[in-house]
């Protein structure tokens, strides 16, 4: 209940403002740029609800064949079609089993592939320094993946900058209820900006190139 309530607290009516504040805190300390966009799901993770229908039929062939009440043969094949079906359409509505039934690495996988494609949809590499950022949240897979362009070399940035991704890592996997989770993930924001002050300071003629609010699908 805990983590469903915490997946909600990113589509709230009020997330998108909170995340831009935490993005214009964040950008008022750097001349980098920061783009948020959470996602509900980043794979489609049909094979899951294929193997879920797979087993319920199974399921039922084991007991049409032993348990001792007799079943009427001629509607068997049409019963298990449709317990398989029943059970493929329940998995899919059910994003904590088709999490559960997901290796963690196909998951994490299936997140940084949709960043870099949502990196370059959404222009994050287009900035005047390509020094863009985008930070990916995807809820059924409670995952995030941070992308940065070109200009900015995350090795130079040290542990403050690993700490503040930890913590967009954290908030994502969504343990913490009554908007715990979207509230550190607004605070990993800031802390990645104060992150990148040093290498990548704020100049007196920076311009806001993408915009702050938070890109929901």
């Amino acid at each position: 209940m805990l983590l469903a309530m915490a997946v909600r607290d990113f589509f709230a009516q009020d997330a998108r403002g909170r995340v831009a504040a935490a993005v214009r805190a964040a950008e008022s300390h750097t001349a980098a740029e920061i783009v948020v966009a959470v996602h509900r799901r980043s794979g489609e993770y049909r094979h899951v609800d294929m193997l879920v229908g797979f087993g319920a039929s199974l399921a039922g062939l084991m007991v049409f064949l032993f348990h001792p009440q007799e079943f009427e043969l001629d509607w068997y094949p049409l019963e298990s079609i449709g317990i398989f079906a029943a059970a493929a359409l329940l998995s899919s509505a059910l994003p904590a089993l088709r999490r559960a039934l997901t290796r963690p690495s196909w998951r994490v996988a299936q997140v940084r592939k949709d960043a870099l494609s949502t990196f370059m949809e959404l222009g994050v590499d287009r900035t005047g320094e390509r020094t863009g950022i985008l930070v990916l949240v995807s809820a059924l897979e409670r995952e995030a993946s941070i992308v940065c362009d070109r200009g900015i070399d995350e090795a130079a940035l040290g542990e403050p900058w690993k700490n503040a991704i930890a913590e967009v890592h954290a908030a994502a996997r969504g343990k913490r209820p009554r908007g715990g989770d979207l509230e550190q993930l607004c605070k990993s924001i800031e802390a990645m900006g104060r992150a990148l002050e040093k290498t990548y300071p704020r100049r007196d003629d920076d311009i806001n190139e993408l915009p702050d609010e938070a890109r929901v699908a």
